[in-house]
């Protein structure tokens, strides 16, 4: 069923259509999150308040002046870039400081064990993707946009609002800056480069930085990897000299995002649903 169909049965106040359009666009907004915030709970959270959002200006939507997705997005793109500052926000990571604690964690062949080898993994898809807090706001989503989810520069500068030209332009400084820095500290980009996950796990162990019994990201669902999921073929961005690099970025998995019709139908039930999601109709949801 099209957008336009389940967007018209939802506000006749159809809950099976609502639950359906979420669950069309939940794990693609939970996704950026995660890459905007890094932290599984932080990016839940803020799926949520984008969510809630969504729903609550439906009925101001019109097919006229942008496709549902481009609407959609852009409410994604202005949540992320107002909301209060998270976790790994808060900490200010800059190119200068990222890797300033590596440099006295000493290097140590880690324990050939299926628990090390799964925390070296969860600790690389995490540090990959809080190299991105080092970028301003603006700067990490046409990252997100334009080298992990492949978006082209008419779509994502419809979505952000800016020219084609501006959207490029931001996209090749932020990618040089990071595939730059990365390509200094981070083994996974130059495999000369001072970082090597595996050696540095045994000590951040020892620091009690890192536990193998408490992954970050092991409790969340994947069977894909975002390269799995972007649409089209996979775009070498314009020559070799970039491919590692986005490759890296689009080789981490895509998750499924949490099961949001659990948390919607508790929103249905409660007394403040109307005030919620103002929807007209919509408050007889059956």
């Amino acid at each position: 069923m099209r957008d336009k169909e389940l967007i018209g049965r939802v506000l006749d106040g159809n809950k099976h259509a609502l639950e359906t359009l979420i669950s069309r666009y939940k794990d693609w907004i939970y996704n950026l999150a995660m890459r905007m915030v890094i932290i599984p709970e932080d990016a839940e959270d803020v799926t949520q308040e984008i969510l809630i959002k969504i729903i609550t200006r439906l009925k101001s939507y019109d097919e006229s002046k942008a496709a549902f997705k481009t609407w959609l997005y852009r409410i994604v793109v202005n949540h992320v870039i107002n909301m209060k500052k998270r976790s790994l926000e808060k900490a200010a990571f800059n190119f200068e400081n990222y890797y300033e604690r590596m440099d006295y964690i000493e290097d140590r062949q880690p324990a050939d064990t299926p628990e090390i080898k799964a925390l070296v993994y969860d600790t690389m898809i995490n540090c990959v993707m809080a190299t991105l807090i080092c970028l301003n706001r603006i700067q990490r989503l046409v990252i997100i946009l334009g080298v992990i989810f492949n978006i082209n520069s008419k779509v994502g500068a419809e979505i952000l609002e800016m020219s084609r030209a501006n959207f490029r332009k931001i996209l090749s400084r932020s990618r040089k800056k990071l595939k730059n820095f990365m390509s200094q500290t981070c083994s996974l980009v130059n495999k000369h480069a001072k970082c090597k996950c595996n050696l540095k796990i045994t000590e951040l162990i020892n620091y009690g930085h890192r536990d193998p019994d408490n992954l970050i990201y092991d409790k969340l669902i994947h069977t894909h990897r975002v390269k799995d999921m972007i649409s089209g073929r996979v775009n070498k961005f314009m020559n070799s000299y970039f491919y590692k690099f986005n490759d890296l970025f689009q080789s981490q998995p895509f998750w499924q995002g949490p099961d949001m019709k659990l948390w919607l139908d508790r929103a249905i039930k409660s007394e403040e649903f109307k005030d919620i999601f103002n929807l007209g109709t919509l408050n007889n949801i059956n």
